[in-house]
């Protein structure tokens, strides 16, 4: 996301010095309004509260008031600090640091359960699940929820989100899933079982609804989510303990399923 911020407020600075520049007129329009939008949803979804994020705010509050093109280059030159600091991080982050955001409802926290309880036995450790519906897997004490929840989507997170009609009326839901596709994590879609992938909310929210979904009650799919955690996790799984891990797992859903 603030790769794209950055190239186009790039193009905008070259557009406005090649036409009749003057210290004197400032860059405004639909595009350059555009972009300071976008440029201002980026710092109150991604940002931490910080003096930066302080700072971009004051900017786009006062984009109309920078003579010349002073705003713009005051604007890029954040975004390109802020840009290095996240690559220098990302460059830092091991696969033993990468993390799965399990993303959902606190409703549907009897089937996010069963997720927690199918990965921590594939091997992911406890530092390496965040999972707000349980404390192992919460949030640090002392710790602001938002603002960890933020850090954590920013950087090498991989995202589950948990869909159901719970999730879709949930506003907490929504702005982590803006979050995540703002700041262009990877993600497995996951529905609750009976949940419709045809269901217009999900067809009109913003990650992408032709990516293929699974249900939690689909084994088939389900075991290559499997396959697909273990390589990216670098994870090694015994044949026979994933078998009995699973078997247990599909006791877990239709249990809940049929009230067993």
């Amino acid at each position: 996301m603030i790769d794209e911020l950055i190239m186009e407020g790039n193009i905008l600075l070259e557009s406005f010095q090649k036409g009749n520049y003057s210290p004197y007129t400032s860059i405004s329009g639909k595009e350059y309004e555009l972009w300071m939008g976008k440029v201002h949803i980026y710092t109150d979804t991604i940002l931490p509260d910080c003096l930066i994020k302080d700072e971009l705010n004051k900017l786009y509050q006062k984009r109309n008031q920078y003579f010349g093109d002073s705003g713009v280059i005051k604007v890029l030159g954040i975004l390109g600090a802020v840009n290095i600091m996240n690559l220098k991080k990302k460059e830092c982050i091991t696969i033993s640091e990468q993390k799965v955001f399990i993303s959902h409802s606190s409703s549907d926290k009897i089937y996010g359960d069963a997720l927690i309880f199918l990965l921590k036995g594939l091997g992911l450790s406890k530092s390496q699940l965040l999972y707000t519906s349980d404390d192992v897997y919460g949030i640090p004490l002392g710790k602001n929820i938002f603002q960890y929840l933020r850090e954590n989507i920013e950087y090498d997170v991989h995202m589950i989100f948990l869909l159901s009609q719970n999730y879709f009326d949930s506003v907490a839901c929504l702005n982590e899933m803006g979050a995540a596709w703002m700041a262009k994590n990877d993600y497995t879609i996951i529905g609750i079982p009976g949940f419709d992938f045809n269901d217009k909310r999900f067809r009109d929210c913003c990650i992408d609804s032709q990516k293929m979904g699974i249900l939690m009650d689909n084994y088939v799919r389900m075991a290559e989510f499997k396959e697909m955690i273990a390589k990216k996790f670098m994870l090694d799984v015994d044949t026979i303990e994933w078998e009995q891990l699973f078997e247990e797992y599909k006791n877990m859903i239709n249990g809940i399923k049929f009230g067993k």
